[in-house]
């Protein structure tokens, strides 16, 4: 998947986090989510247990952003990797909407523990440079993907054997990168914090890190375009893409077939063609944005064939919008207030996708999840096309 040399260059922190991201992508339960939790509640019903979930995440983005950049970025992902590990298991035994409910408690505030933490803990790893934590960004997507392919593939599978066997492997591969972040190194104006925080001193440490996303004010643009552009696909990945692949009549087995082979068709690209071209900043953003907008205008046509060719644009814009985008904040953020405001952002992402889930789960139930693509197309091109534009312009005039 990568030259071996290109392996030996990086550093051992770069190295733990590829591989604790190949493992935390261990989604084995992914082919089949909608389809089995809506045998025991209606598609209204799940897209509030979706909404829950990031309503959830949302409200502790920002605490645990601040967690970590006062106690530890590792010792926050640690907690978050624990808690995410076990909510399968809770929807699966409770099988209930509020056993679904206690799930997203578990989920949602796990991925809030990892959400800014894991990547700060890498960007201020010993001998990371800018340009180094890009490559290592870059390459995670490919790590990321190989999880995805693998994690569906066997997933599908698992759940004809026996329906609890996928909920187990991918706790289990929660477990294998809770072990690998152990490893990592704290940064050294971390544990040189020894001394004890207030509740007013952690308030404001929430507060002045939430602000420090927006100081920068040519990033305002930006924050737009990636809230959105992250949550419309957030959405589509949680539950409207199944859904649409329901109503088109693909069988669950088929539905995880796939998933595995548009995986391994964008990995291979991302791989071979798409990474070795798409280099500056301007281009990445160029390429999510003109690659999202193909996605959904082959959506809304309403076939069968043109969906599956816009699920495999589509998962070329989810493979990398993180990857992307988030490198570009980094850049602008203070090391003491990383965590927060990568944090923050999150925290923008997941407000759009808990409304927007609430939308979706309450059209799915009324129209055809053809007609729901349609609205989020509409909602993407007024708002992403303008904040799009906006921030080429502001780099634009930079130059």
């Amino acid at each position: 998947m990568i030259h071996r040399n290109l392996w030996q260059e990086l550093t051992a922190d770069s190295r733990r986090f590829l591989l604790v991201k190949s493992l935390l992508a261990g989604y084995f339960t992914w082919p089949f989510w909608y389809g089995f939790a809506t045998e025991r509640m209606s598609p209204s019903e799940f897209g509030m247990y979706i909404a829950a979930a990031y309503v959830i995440s949302l409200l502790a983005e920002v605490p645990t952003g601040a967690f970590a950049d006062r106690f530890g970025r590792r010792k926050s992902t640690l907690i978050g990797i624990l808690l995410a590990s076990v909510y399968g298991f809770i929807a699966y035994f409770g099988r209930t909407f509020e056993f679904y409910v206690l799930s997203a408690l578990f989920s949602g505030i796990g991925a809030a523990f990892i959400s800014g933490s894991l990547e700060s803990l890498l960007y201020e790893s010993r001998d990371m440079t800018k340009e180094l934590f890009r490559k290592v960004m870059t390459i995670e997507s490919l790590f990321w993907q190989s999880g995805l392919i693998v994690s569906t593939a066997v997933g599908g599978w698992l759940f004809g054997i026996h329906q609890v066997l996928p909920f187990a492997a991918q706790a289990v591969s929660f477990l294998a990168a809770f072990l690998l972040v152990l490893y990592f190194r704290e940064p050294t104006r971390v544990l040189e914090a020894t001394d004890p925080v207030t509740f007013k001193e952690y308030f404001q440490q929430n507060r002045v890190g939430f602000m420090h996303l927006f100081e920068v004010h040519k990033l305002w643009s930006l924050l737009v375009f990636g809230v959105v552009l992250s949550g419309t696909v957030w959405v589509g990945i949680e539950n409207l893409n199944e859904a649409a692949m329901i109503q088109y009549g693909f069988e669950p087995g088929v539905r995880g077939l796939i998933l595995s082979i548009t995986k391994l068709v964008v990995l291979v690209s991302l791989a071979s063609v798409v990474l070795k071209h798409v280099k500056s900043d301007a281009a990445k953003l160029r390429f999510l944005y003109i690659t999202l907008l193909l996605a959904f205008l082959l959506f809304a046509v309403g076939s069968k064939q043109l969906f599956l060719a816009g699920f495999l644009l589509f998962n070329f814009v989810s493979s990398t919008m993180d990857n992307f985008i988030r490198p570009i904040l980094h850049d602008h953020l203070q090391n003491k207030y990383r965590a927060t405001a990568i944090s923050a952002y999150s925290f923008l992402v997941n407000i759009f996708v808990a409304v927007a889930s609430l939308f979706v789960g309450v059209g799915l139930q009324a129209t055809s999840a053809v007609t729901v693509q349609r609205y989020l197309l509409v909602v993407f091109v007024i708002i992403c096309s303008l904040s799009f534009w906006r921030y080429q312009n502001h780099v634009d005039n930079k130059d």
